[in-house]
């Protein structure tokens, strides 16, 4: 990592001595504490290359590329670009259609046209989006599952606000039966306190107390 780790030179009598426990705490705290410079400086690089790269991709062309959920995509088969074999001179570089799954991070699930799941995650660097002819076939079918797609989407949403309204509901009618008698009682007697208009308002006297 380019730190420095010690310069200092141990005297020869120091060497040929027993060590002290109070210099076998000082050397590991020492080294425990390299360690923690170490992870340090490899979270600080990390973070440095991450901007580095986030700044090339916003400096790009493209930008930033993300997928959608049923979106069309080919796959390219980077083992076959970098084969020595005579296999990729007629095998395709790209994968047949597949459309995404799920969004996980920088990659993404991927499943065909029949809804069968593909093993693994695709980084985004992989995958390119595709755009069917319109009037054709695909370009129909795609359009109907986006459509159904929708139509979850918009089913999903009420049924959750439904669910947060009766809990609210079943939360006050828990919260009034906890209430004891003795409560309700006490309620009820501030009531007619209130209606009768006297100063002891919320106040309860015993009668020998009064008549004292």
């Amino acid at each position: 990592m380019g730190l420095v780790v010690n310069t200092m030179k141990t005297p020869m009598e120091v060497s040929n001595s027993f060590l002290p426990l109070s210099d076998i705490d000082m050397h590991m705290a020492y080294a425990a504490q390299q360690w923690l410079n170490g992870y340090a400086e490899a979270v600080h690089h990390a973070i440095w290359r991450k901007s580095a790269f986030d700044r090339r991709v916003l400096k790009s062309r493209a930008g930033v590329v993300e997928f959608e959920k049923g979106q069309l995509v080919q796959v390219f088969r980077d083992k076959l670009a970098s084969t020595l074999s005579t296999e990729h001179k007629l095998a395709p570089l790209w994968s047949p259609l597949h459309q995404v799954m799920e969004r996980i991070l920088n990659s993404y699930k991927l499943e065909e046209l029949d809804s069968t799941p593909l093993d693994g995650l695709f980084n985004a660097r992989r995958i390119w989006s595709i755009t069917p002819r319109e009037g054709t076939t695909l370009a129909v079918e795609q359009k109907e599952f986006e459509e159904k797609l929708v139509l979850q989407d918009e089913k999903t949403r009420p049924v959750e606000n439904e669910v947060m309204v009766g809990t609210d509901s079943k939360e006050e009618d828990v919260a009034e039966e906890d209430l004891g008698e003795e409560e309700l009682e006490g309620l009820e007697e501030e009531e007619r306190d209130d209606e009768g208009g006297g100063d002891s308002v919320g106040f309860f006297y015993d009668e020998e107390t009064v008549e004292e």
